[in-house]
C-alpha cells in the first residue's frame, strides 16, 4: 500500500490510521492523519476492515489527484482567501493605520463610499464576466500558497475570490461603522476550532453512504 496505515486500539475497540500524503495536506490545513473506528473488538476482522479501507482512501486520495474535488477545493480556497483578508484588515484596524481608520466623519463617509464603489466594481465584473483586472489577485494568492492550477480552474477560483471580496467589502462596511455584530465577527469564536472542511469530506466519501467523490460532495456537511 502506498500510503501507512495501521491498526490501533482504544478501550478494546480497534481504529484504522492513515497517513494523509505531503502533496495532499494542503487541503487538510496540514493535518497529518485520518483516523476512523472499525467499531469492531475482534482483531481478525479489524484486519479484514484495514484492507478495505486502505484501499478506499487510497482511492479517494488518487481522485483527489485527478482534479474531481476541484470544484470543491475552490470553494474552500476563496473561503480562505475571504478569512485572511479579513484578518488582515482588522489587523490593520488594531494596528491603527490610516488606511482603515478615519479621522473624521467626512473621511468616514468618503471610506464608505469608496466600499460601496469597490463592491459596485466587483459586482459588474461578475456579471459581465471582465475577470482580467482581478487575475492578478488570483495569480498573487495562489503563489502564496503554493498551488499551480489549470486555465479554467483559475478563472473559475477568480470568479470566486470577486464572490468573497463582495462579501469582504460588506463586512467592511459595517465595520467601519463600529458594528461587530455583523455575521461574520461575531461568530469567529464559536468557529475557531473545526475540522478541516476535506476530513470531513474524507469521512463522507469512506462512509457506506457515499460511494464516490461526487457523492460526498452532494452530501450534508
Amino acid at each position: 500500500m502506498a500510503h501507512s496505515t495501521h491498526l490501533y486500539q482504544v478501550a478494546e475497540t480497534y481504529y484504522f490510521r492513515c497517513r494523509i500524503p505531503s502533496d495532499l495536506k494542503k487541503w487538510f490545513n496540514g493535518r497529518e492523519d485520518f483516523k476512523r473506528s472499525l467499531h469492531t473488538k475482534s482483531l481478525n476482522q479489524a484486519r479484514r476492515l484495514l484492507k478495505m479501507w486502505g484501499y478506499k482512501t487510497e482511492k479517494a486520495f488518487t481522485l483527489m489527484r485527478c482534479g474531481l474535488l476541484t470544484e470543491y477545493q475552490i470553494r474552500t480556497l476563496a473561503e480562505e482567501f475571504k478569512c485572511i483578508t479579513l484578518a488582515e484588515l482588522e489587523n490593520d484596524r488594531r494596528d491603527g493605520l490610516r488606511s482603515v481608520i478615519p479621522r473624521n466623519p467626512d473621511e468616514l463617509d468618503s471610506a464608505i463610499e469608496t466600499n460601496e464603489w469597490a463592491e459596485t466594481e466587483f459586482r459588474e465584473a461578475l456579471a459581465l464576466n471582465k475577470l482580467k483586472p482581478f487575475a492578478q489577485v488570483t495569480d498573487t494568492f495562489l503563489e502564496e500558497k503554493n498551488l499551480e492550477v489549470t486555465p479554467s480552474e483559475r478563472y473559475a477560483l477568480t470568479r470566486e475570490l470577486l464572490k468573497k471580496l463582495i462579501e469582504v467589502q460588506q463586512i467592511e462596511r459595517e465595520r467601519m461603522v463600529g458594528n461587530y455584530q455583523n455575521g461574520w465577527d461575531d461568530r469567529l469564536d464559536a468557529t475557531s476550532v473545526t475540522n478541516a472542511p476535506l476530513v470531513t469530506l474524507l469521512i463522507l466519501f469512506l462512509s457506506n453512504g457515499c460511494n464516490n467523490l461526487q457523492q460526498a460532495l452532494s452530501c450534508p456537511i
